[in-house]
C-alpha cells in the first residue's frame, strides 16, 4: 500500500479550488481563441471579396 497521511478536508477544498480555477482558465483561453478564430475568419472574407472585385475589372477590362 501507500505511506503517508490520508489528505485531509482542507488538501480536498484546495484541490477543488485548483480544479475550479483551471477551469476557468480553460474557459478564458477558449473565448480567446474563438474570438481570434472569428476575427480571422472575418478578414479572410474582406480578402475574399476585394480579390473578386479585381476579378471582376480584369475581367472587364480583358474583354
Amino acid at each position: 500500500g501507500k505511506r503517508g497521511r490520508k489528505p485531509a478536508k482542507l488538501d480536498v477544498r484546495m484541490k477543488l479550488e485548483r480544479s475550479q480555477q483551471s477551469a476557468r482558465e480553460c474557459r478564458a483561453r477558449k473565448k480567446l481563441r474563438y474570438q481570434y478564430l472569428e476575427e480571422l475568419v472575418a478578414s479572410r472574407e474582406k480578402a475574399i471579396i476585394i480579390l473578386k472585385k479585381e476579378l471582376e475589372m480584369v475581367i472587364y477590362c480583358y474583354y
